[in-house]
């Protein structure tokens, strides 16, 4: 398993940082929910249906739940909560919901501690590595070649 990066270097010119050389993720393709369904259910008894059924409801559930103000955690996998970009009130009593400029969702992945190195882990990637995309012929013009990471 690899996380793909892409070079890129800082072309901001009042930076402190212009010049310097980073790296950024990048994703291949977006996996579909069909495609999830289809390779959940290859792993158990479960038909593709049902797991298309059990992700399309939980959609639901959670656009539910978010939206009567609750987060949402899925063990092993983080949580999900709202957050606003506010603008501002020249005062408190002129602050009302016409102030709310969006309304986002925030994704936590769950994370764990290793107690000898006391460094945090996101457990989702865990023991990822990371691979030049230019390696892999990537064109963001383009459709990327598929990879099987």
């Amino acid at each position: 398993m690899a996380i793909y990066c892409k070079k890129y270097q800082n072309q901001v010119r009042d930076s402190k940082m212009f010049g310097k050389w980073y790296m950024k993720a990048r994703s291949l393709r977006t996996v579909s929910t069909e495609e999830l369904a289809e390779e959940i259910s290859g792993t158990n008894t479960v038909t593709e249906a049902d797991v298309k059924a059990v992700l399309s409801s939980l959609k639901v559930v959670m656009k539910q739940k978010l939206q009567a103000g609750l987060s949402v955690k899925l063990e092993g996998i983080g949580t999900f909560r709202t957050t606003v970009s506010c603008g501002p009130a020249e005062e408190e009593d002129k602050l009302t919901a016409d102030n709310i400029k969006a309304i986002y969702v925030r994704f936590a992945p769950e994370k764990s501690l290793d107690l000898t190195t006391g460094k945090r882990t996101t457990k989702m990637l865990a023991g990822a590595r990371i691979a030049n995309i230019d390696d892999y012929a990537y064109d963001p013009k383009t459709k990327p070649a598929q990879v099987n990471p």
